[in-house]
């Protein structure tokens, strides 16, 4: 990456702005920009952070982390709370306070199936008048090429919602699922301290449901720099949607065909307009 490619968002420009992050669900936040809200807060900045769904859908996480099958309501339920608790602690470390984390607690993979089905018109209300509260100067929110389905729907929905009279206010688009080719497109490099990348590292830790099975993938975001979009248009490819439906059959496969004397424990996989769904089967 060449200085033509990347640019420095100047921290003046930030000072005292309202600032609000959109994250499909708890960990969003932290993962692409635990620590440049950091540095927003340092700068005077006001920052609010809407949680869309609990990440509550994650049987296999879920499962892991209780070591034992956990499927059904009541124990989505459980996960839910587990997982705001996670969102909470990570944000203390961050420094941003409980009042100023709101959660929508839409059901999981709802944004998506909603958004492809033309039934968000409550959401993108409810939406709209949060952003109106918040009246953002800066607003972060996911890529629409993110891979993940819940992720892209997330940005239709912020785009929609503030497309009726909002404030006009400074986008700024993440990606945590990446697609290949987004690198450099319009991209804003922000670099972290030492000590602001020990408390994002910090932050990462309290999602110890999610680091069961992703710890890697989770530290990989603690890097010396975090990187945004002014825009974001590429979209996935097919080979790249096979190449993680395959990854992910893989992780399931392996997790859930545990002999246990006769009985075999395993998953299928559904994919749907609103994404990938994991049924548990005993």
């Amino acid at each position: 990456m060449t200085d033509t490619d990347a640019k420095q968002l100047p921290e003046v420009q930030l000072a005292h702005e309202s600032v609000l992050f959109v994250a499909p669900h708890p960990d969003d936040e932290t993962l692409a920009a635990g620590g440049f809200l950091q540095q927003l807060l340092r700068s005077g900045s006001r920052v609010r952070v809407i949680f869309l769904t609990d990440g509550e859908r994650n049987p296999l996480a879920h499962s892991a982390m209780e070591r034992r099958f956990c499927l059904g309501s009541a124990a989505r339920e459980r996960f839910r709370t587990y997982r705001r608790d996670e969102a909470l602690r990570a944000m203390a470390h961050i420094g941003i306070a409980a009042e100023n984390c709101t959660f929508l607690s839409l059901p999981d993979s709802f944004v998506s199936r909603a958004m492809a089905n033309g039934h968000a018109g409550m959401v993108i209300a409810n939406v709209r008048s949060i952003v109106r509260s918040v009246n953002p100067t800066l607003i972060l929110i996911p890529c629409r090429s993110d891979l993940h389905p819940d992720h892209r729907a997330a940005a239709r929905l912020l785009e929609t919602a503030m497309a009726g009279g909002i404030r006009p206010a400074t986008t700024l688009r993440y990606a945590i699922h990446r697609p290949p080719g987004l690198n450099g497109r319009e991209l804003v490099v922000i670099p972290l301290s030492s000590r602001e990348l020990e408390r994002k590292r910090a932050a990462i830790g309290e999602y110890r449901s999610q680091l069961i099975l992703s710890r890697r993938r989770f530290l990989s975001f603690a890097q010396q720099s975090e990187e945004f979009h002014e825009s974001c248009s590429t979209e996935p490819s097919i080979s790249e949607w096979a190449r993680r439906l395959m990854r992910l059959w893989t992780i399931v496969r392996g997790s859930f065909r545990r002999r246990k004397g006769r009985r075999t424990a395993s998953a299928v996989l559904t994919l749907d307009e609103g994404g990938l769904w994991i049924r548990g089967e005993e």
